[in-house]
């Protein structure tokens, strides 16, 4: 499929509504795209764009792009985390209170569950910054896909 082109003016009003609700421009899509779906359909939806990223990521990783596979990796932790959050019917207005959501998670899957966030956090960092490596990325790549299968499972399970 060949990349959409969006006028200037539609992508600043993309981009400004989606920092006024603490979303990225991707997150802001998917919400416009399944708000009127169920919460599991909504869920469903959200660990298939996350996967996507993960698979996306992995792809960038191989090509030595390690600032887009890190905001990939970023992404898909963060898009499962609102997935698992729209089926428990968490409210989540920004990145503040996915991290907050991350905690009680955390309480119920380990501290393994607590690093992948860290991991998923760090590669935020780094798609800003550049401070990383593609071993850093592989590291947290691994880890965020484990969080995403474990909350993809549970989810499965409802």
């Amino acid at each position: 499929m060949e990349p959409i082109r969006i006028p200037k003016t539609i992508l600043e009003r993309l981009e400004s509504e989606a920092w006024r609700r603490g979303l990225s421009v991707e997150e802001y899509i998917i919400e416009l795209l399944y708000k009127d779906l169920s919460p599991r359909d909504k869920a469903c939806g959200y660990f298939d764009a996350a996967k996507d990223y993960l698979d996306r990521a992995f792809d960038d990783i191989k090509k030595g792009n390690i600032r887009s596979a890190a905001d990939k990796v970023w992404k898909a932790a963060t898009i499962a985390l609102r997935a698992t959050a729209h089926l428990n019917n968490v409210k989540i207005n920004g990145y503040g209170d996915i991290w907050k959501y991350t905690e009680k998670l955390s309480k119920k899957y380990g501290d393994w569950f607590r690093n992948a966030w860290f991991s998923a956090v760090a590669m935020y960092v780094c798609s800003y910054e550049d401070w990383c490596d593609r071993g850093d990325v592989k590291v947290a790549h691994s880890e965020v896909s484990k969080m995403v299968a474990k909350l993809e499972a549970n989810t499965s399970k409802r």
